[in-house]
């Protein structure tokens, strides 16, 4: 337990009696910090709090200030893939289907939990899933999975049709060249 002449001449480390989960600058704004911490708590994130970067902090500030914000979900073909459990697989891209990838099904998961911490702030957001159809680019990944490009992108238009059903209004479901007017 400090002393308060060690505290007074600055002798204590200030965090040493916090439980930092979240990186530092996260102190700078209580709103931002509740509700990453919300959202990492609710969220079943790749990744953990510590790793984020004061970029994500900006992005929620300006969503408070605006009570908008856009959300983008990079997701991965429906590769074929093995069942590790536990929530994890392994692609093995022997082949390509047009069902709601592991990547999409992950994201169906968290999607409620994600949005609702920004609809209880009345934050509007605007979700964009864009599958990853400038794979179809490859040669390489074209023949490993025994598909045209034409075939592999069409594929790809089932898979997003397919998650669009499943997430309704929540999602606008796009192939990731749209973004940037195409291959």
């Amino acid at each position: 337990t400090p002393s308060l002449s060690s505290s007074l001449f600055s002798l204590v480390n200030k965090n040493l009696h916090k439980d930092l989960n979240y990186p530092e600058f996260l102190e700078k704004n209580q709103t931002v910090k509740s509700i990453m911490v919300e959202l990492f708590k609710n969220v079943n994130f790749a990744t953990n709090l510590t790793k984020i970067n004061i970029s994500l902090l900006e992005c929620i500030e300006k969503a408070l200030e605006d009570k908008y914000i856009t959300i983008l979900t990079p997701l991965c073909p429906d590769y074929a893939n093995v069942d590790l459990g536990k929530g994890f697989y392994s692609l093995t891209f022997d082949g390509l289907g047009s069902e709601i990838g592991v990547t999409a099904k992950r994201l169906l998961e968290n999607l409620d939990a994600l949005h609702a911490v920004f609809e209880k702030r009345k934050i509007e957001v605007n979700h964009i899933a864009a599958i990853g159809d400038f794979e179809a680019l490859s040669d390489d990944t074209c023949k490993r999975v025994n598909l045209t490009q034409y075939e592999f992108i069409e594929k790809l238009k089932i898979s997003q049709d397919k998650l669009k059903i499943r997430a309704g209004k929540k999602l606008d479901t796009i192939l990731f060249t749209e973004l940037c007017n195409g291959f």
